[in-house]
């Protein structure tokens, strides 16, 4: 199939050339259509230089960040083996599972450096009975056990979607720490990554982790005569906390930098809001492709508004006279594929409030103020999360419902329980069986109580091996089943406080955080929705919801006053709530398709009403109910 290119397209397709090939930085705000450019320059690419590629035995890569958009892009290219397309831990573990001694070695100086740290700490304890040594002891036993069985390794195993356990099980980190080490170090690695892909291509570059990206450009960096490497993002839509800033100041000068500057998705008026929210941030303006207005509006609450869900509703109400769209008043539509799909997308600013709004944030908050749990638990990519979304919850449903079926099915997949490698089971199975079935039993009769903990449940499946915990929790289930005393010295905001914490919150809440997650509670956050794109959308800001240490909206709009931590980290060009929050903002905002309701809670609403005017809105657009 022919591809005629134009524009920036044409301009990624020349660079790509496998005889003389170029690397490129391509900037593409929201609704620019990168994908769409990603897509129809591979196609080219295969109708023009297939045979080359087939000849020399080699493909292109393209590394996305979700699995969603990873099969989004395969779907597009009809799932064509020319292209290698993965998430960026499945890539970074295709280049480094087959050195298995090296991965050896790496984690041998990093466990070391552990236990020399965790040692020297528990000499300096005051007290060797308090929570921090008890904990830092675990941590050595942890450590040691598995420093004294890399040697016995004979294979390491990692899957992104799985969760994986034993002596030769990496986690998410580790792949992604290996695979920028040894690309660094080892020249052997590069040559096996360019003699397989002699095209990269990075998708979402700006949250790809800061160290990987670092690697993959000095490979190119290193051998430009043979390797195109081409960087794809918006820096304004990052959303987790590893990514790399500032791409463009990182890159060699040979380097091509290009960007899309339409936008095909909004209309003029949110085009010009969103524009007029990024201007602050770096200037970067967008064109707009739609002809027709659409419409924003601002609503202005107080903060101390009791009854949200009703606010909301008048909101809703406004947008539908306003818009003359009578599926503002709705709240589902059938396509015309008769598929089922939400009228207005309501979209919070922050995961604190989707966690309060949804009854969770007893479980998540706590977690979401440690920044090396808090992109985990949005994405799932840490082992504790994981085992919770795909393991607990569904196992706990599947008990509760009596279906003996999923149960057993889970147990085999998940458990050593049901297993030859359990000598119990092995030795008299039925015996075996039977006692799985009475733990059961007890499992359901503690699910069926009125306010079992996390911990409970967890407690009751660890204490009766039907599935072994990620380490990660063993420190905080000892000190909650110990019952261990800790002082208000010790409560500090740390890891295995945060657990503590987290784990004692109500089962249910567990339940609502995977359906939340899975999508199932009926709103989400940037995150959720990044790529994604809705009719109508309605915004909802709330500082005193999202728990205010990581963002506010009302700092942004000028509401409030920036305090002397936001100066210094805007003179010294650092990230801060501010610049976070504009982000995010920008995300949201830059979803809808036809019209936009931003709802704002705020302590001083004519304050705030006196700002947006300044900056982002019209008089006829803000309104306070």
């Amino acid at each position: 199939m022919k591809i005629d290119l134009e524009g920036v397209d044409k301009s990624i397709f020349e660079l790509l050339d496998l005889d003389n090939p170029k690397s490129f930085l391509l900037f593409a705000g929201a609704g620019a259509g990168k994908t769409r450019t990603l897509v129809n320059t591979l196609l080219a690419l295969k109708h023009h230089r297939n045979d080359q590629l087939v000849n020399a035995r080699q493909r292109i890569a393209v590394i996305t960040y979700t699995n969603a958009a990873c099969e989004e892009i395969k779907h597009r290219l009809a799932f064509d083996s020319s292209f290698d397309v993965s998430t960026i831990h499945s890539f970074a573990w295709s280049l480094i599972n087959p050195f298995t001694q090296d991965i050896k070695n790496w984690l041998f100086v990093r466990l070391q450096e552990k236990i020399d740290d965790l040692k020297e700490k528990l000499q300096k304890a005051k007290d060797p009975n308090n929570k921090t040594a008890l904990l830092n002891r675990a941590k050595l036993e942890k450590n040691e056990i598995r420093l004294s069985n890399l040697n016995k390794v004979t294979e390491f195993a990692y899957s992104p979607i799985e969760l994986l356990s034993g002596k030769g099980a990496l986690n998410h980190a580790e792949v992604i720490g290996l695979a920028a080490s040894m690309l660094m170090e080892k020249p052997l690695l590069q040559k096996i990554l360019i003699k397989k892909y002699p095209i990269l291509l990075i998708d979402e570059s700006q949250d790809t982790e800061k160290l990987l990206l670092e690697s993959f450009i000095e490979v190119q960096k290193t051998n430009s005569e043979h390797f195109s490497l081409g960087i794809i993002g918006d820096e304004m839509q990052s959303i987790y906390s590893g990514g790399m800033r500032n791409v463009k100041a990182s890159l060699p000068n040979d380097w091509h930098v290009l960007e899309k500057l339409v936008n095909y998705r909004s209309p003029k008026r949110i085009v010009a809001l969103i524009n007029s929210i990024r201007k602050d941030a770096d200037a970067w303006q967008q064109e707009c492709f739609i002809e027709d207005k659409g419409i924003v509006r601002l609503f202005i609450a107080n903060s101390g508004t009791q009854n949200k869900q009703e606010f909301e509703a008048k909101v809703k109400d406004e947008m539908k006279a306003v818009s003359k769209d009578k599926l503002w008043g709705e709240q589902y539509f059938f396509d015309e594929n008769n598929v089922k799909h939400e009228s207005v997308k309501c979209l919070t600013l922050e995961h604190a409030m989707a966690a309060i709004r949804g009854v969770f944030a007893d479980f998540y908050i706590p977690l979401s103020k440690i920044d090396k749990l808090r992109d985990g638990a949005i994405n799932g990519t840490r082992r504790e999360f994981s085992f919770f979304i795909n393991v607990v919850v569904p196992f706990c449903n599947a008990i509760k419902n009596d279906e003996e079926f999923a149960i057993m099915n889970m147990l085999k997949e998940h458990s050593n329980l049901i297993s030859q490698e359990n000598f119990e089971f092995a030795n008299d199975p039925k015996k075996t069986l039977s006692k799985t079935k009475k733990i059961v039993t007890e499992l359901k009769a503690l699910l069926s109580s009125k306010t079992p903990s996390i911990f409970d449940v967890l407690y009751l499946i660890s204490e009766n091996k039907l599935f072994s915990l990620p380490e990660e929790l063993t420190p905080s289930m000892m000190v909650l089943g110990q019952g261990i005393e800790i002082s208000e010295e010790e409560k500090v905001d740390s890891i295995s406080d945060a657990w503590d914490r987290s784990l004692g919150a109500p089962y249910s809440q567990l339940e609502n955080y995977v359906s939340y997650i899975s999508g199932a509670l009926g709103f989400a956050t940037h995150q959720g929705v990044k790529g994604l794109e809705f009719e109508r959308v309605m915004a909802i800001l709330d500082d005193k919801e999202a728990n205010g240490f990581l963002f506010s909206y009302e700092k942004l709009f000028g509401a409030e006053p920036k305090s002397n931590t936001d100066l210094s980290n805007e003179q010294n060009n650092r990230d801060s709530a501010i610049s976070r929050t504009r982000r995010l903002f920008y995300v949201i905002c830059s979803r809808a398709r036809k019209s936009l309701a931003v709802v704002a809670y705020s302590k001083a609403p004519e304050a705030l009403k006196k700002k947006a005017l300044e900056s982002w809105f019209k008089e006829e657009e803000v309104i306070i109910l």
